[in-house]
């Protein structure tokens, strides 16, 4: 592993100070990969609630212990489509990053800062498992209720798109669960910052600050 996770989630900078050299590609993109697919599986029930709404059209079929599955092409494309975004919005952020640290004065190598952000996904290695007990307990005290509500709230798809953005649900992307992972990340963007850039604590940490209240704040415009 290139950086200390245990340390990387409370003391960033420490953490990536500590980083090996040299720094590999190969493992953090898999390590964002992975966590990627995970928070993908949460939106499965959306996709299930989509599919008992939509048309079948194009299936593509599977064989799944010796029997064939035929699953939507939509779903299919879909399901690569998040996964391949997950990681066009690494670079983007990565780079977005990279030229605010610039305009703050700082001097470092885009491909370290790369590495480091994507390293900075490990807050969602704490809250996958508070999501999964907040799930089992959720679903306990209200056996009613399904897995995609829990989830996403009640009205998850609506016939013309999916409404990700109703502030239910514990993966809403206004739930305060997720404003917490998006700041705890924040906080590790400052620790990449500090150290890739060299720049004093108090003005990577300012820049840290701002994109993460900008990320916060694009939920509220969103529709």
């Amino acid at each position: 592993m290139d950086v200390p996770l245990a340390t990387l989630l409370v003391r960033p900078r420490e953490a990536f100070e500590a980083a090996e050299e040299p720094l590999s590609l190969t493992r953090v993109f898999a390590f964002v990969f992975v966590i990627g697919c995970v928070l993908l599986a949460t939106a499965v029930p959306l996709y299930a609630n989509m599919a008992s709404e939509l048309p079948v059209g194009l299936a593509i079929s599977f064989v799944v212990g010796g029997q064939f599955i035929a699953v939507p092409a939509w779903i299919v494309v879909g399901l690569l489509t998040s996964i391949s975004l997950n990681l066009v919005f690494w670079v983007v952020i990565a780079a977005i990053i990279h030229v605010a640290a610039r305009v703050a004065g700082g001097h470092g190598r885009f491909r370290r800062l790369f590495v480091f952000v994507g390293w900075a996904h490990a807050p969602y290695l704490v809250m996958l498992p508070v999501l999964a007990v907040l799930v089992a307990v959720t679903l306990a005290a209200a056996p009613d209720a399904t897995l995609g509500e829990v989830l996403y709230g009640a009205e998850t798809f609506d016939g013309e798109g999916l409404a990700t953005f109703n502030g239910e649900g514990l993966m809403d992307a206004r739930s305060w669960l997720l404003w917490a992972v998006t700041c705890w990340i924040g906080y590790l963007w400052a620790g990449a910052i500090e150290v890739t850039y060299d720049l004093p604590r108090r003005r990577a940490l300012g820049v840290a600050v701002t994109l993460t209240a900008v990320s916060l704040g694009l939920t509220y415009v969103s529709p």
